[in-house]
């Protein structure tokens, strides 16, 4: 399976060097900024995009001799978005980013195994280099899709890649972008979509397609001027964040076994969190995980005698970081698990070998997610609150998908 941890990794290293120019109206990053006045800033700049994915889905399970057979992919996209102007200090830090929504439908190669798929995912594009007709853009975007046919055990066994009709979408984009006229411009480039339930329900090993893509957008008006105001970066106070959450997934492996019951997993979570810029917020603390499902299995197999609650649960120490987008902020976090006691103990009855993955799945885990907040972060407030929506996983592997909701003093 490809790891998501790549995924995420991609998204850190699109997002931190994004910003390096942009054009002559435009403004670099920096502490201070200067004020240069708008034209018709009330005006919304709408854009309007079409663009076809042209690939293959990746076999990431090459040992099986079942595996789906796939030809070309092809998914046609959709974007409604608009161009940021730089009313807010996030638009100016980012390098004046578009935002919109994306819509996707398209075969993945296989109708009768993969099916159709249908996707909606918010989306933010970053400018990475412009010229005055060449430009290099950088998009990524989370959000869901529909599979028409997942995995059956007996009309469509072989689909181990989707396991639900609902699934996470993610998408990252690298494209050159050609202005033809003052409202009309053409596309090329590569990008990468990755579909997971997160473990909700197995099969889950996940369906990776890179793709070639090309499109036309169509601007409705001509660019505007952007506004640069002058903006100080602040001295931020650290604050406590408090946060609770449940999680839901079946005790299963990636691909087996299939129809296990689904269990909640309760989080509990108490952090320090240091806003560092108007895109930049540190987290680090600990979460509590009490997992349902390991509880279950304590009682069935008699493993533990007393602290059953205590056992079934994972203790964690995590660094985080979020990207600010105002009010909404992406969030990843590693973790180091510093008490796990039932998964040392089922990996021994499960007879699994001690390598260096089952070494990391037993200390370690990972998480990303979005958080929206009701007041936007860095803001000059002694409270604020916030809920998210999150995948969790051990050492790319998901392990289960979580809601949860905070406040910070």
């Amino acid at each position: 399976m490809l790891k998501k941890n790549i995924f995420i990794l991609l998204i850190h290293v699109f997002l931190l060097n994004q910003g390096i120019s942009q054009e002559k109206d435009s403004v670099r990053l920096g502490a201070e900024l200067h004020l240069i006045e708008p034209k018709k800033s009330n005006e919304i700049y709408f854009i309007l995009k079409e663009s076809t994915h042209f690939g293959q889905v990746i076999n990431n399970y090459i040992y099986m001799d079942s595996f789906p057979e796939r030809s070309l992919a092809m998914v046609e996209e959709i974007y409604f978005g608009t161009q940021t102007k730089g009313q807010k200090e996030w638009h100016q830090s980012y390098g004046y980013p578009q935002v919109g929504v994306s819509f996707f439908y398209g075969t993945m190669g296989n109708r009768q195994e993969l099916g159709m798929v249908l996707g909606f995912i918010p989306t933010i594009t970053f400018n990475s280099l412009n010229t005055n007709k060449w430009n290099v853009k950088i998009n990524v975007g989370l959000g869901f899709s529909y599979y028409q046919t997942p995995y059956d055990s007996i009309s469509n066994p072989y689909n181990i890649l989707i396991g639900s009709h609902i699934t996470n979408l993610s998408i990252a984009s690298l494209f050159v972008h050609r202005q033809i006229n003052e409202k009309l411009t053409a596309e090329i480039g590569l990008s990468v979509m990755h579909s997971s339930n997160g473990h909700y329900q197995v099969p889950n090993a996940g369906l990776n397609l890179p793709s070639l893509k090309i499109g036309l957008q169509y601007q409705f008006r001509a660019s505007p001027v952007l506004l640069e105001k002058k903006v100080t970066e602040n001295t931020w106070d650290t604050k406590l964040n408090l946060r609770v959450g449940v999680g839901i997934h079946e005790f299963a492996g990636t691909t087996d076994p299939v129809g296990t019951p689904k269990y909640l997993v309760h989080t509990y979570s108490v952090y320090l969190s240091k806003v560092l810029s108007f895109k930049s917020n540190f987290h680090t603390g600990f979460i509590l995980r009490n997992y349902e499902s390991y509880r279950h299995y304590i009682e069935e197999n008699n493993l533990y005698d007393t602290d059953l609650a205590l056992k079934s649960s994972v203790v964690s120490y995590f660094i985080g970081h979020e990207f600010i987008f105002g009010r909404l902020a992406l969030l990843t976090y590693g973790g180091l698990d510093i008490y796990n006691p039932f998964y040392k103990k089922y990996a021994d009855i499960k007879e699994r070998s001690y390598n260096f993955s089952r070494f990391v799945q037993t200390y370690t885990s990972s998480r990303i997610g979005l958080n929206y907040y009701w007041k936007p972060i860095g803001s000059d407030t002694k409270f604020n609150a916030f809920s998210g929506i999150f995948v969790h996983a051990n050492f790319g592997q998901a392990d289960f998908v979580e809601l949860s909701t905070g406040v910070v003093f």
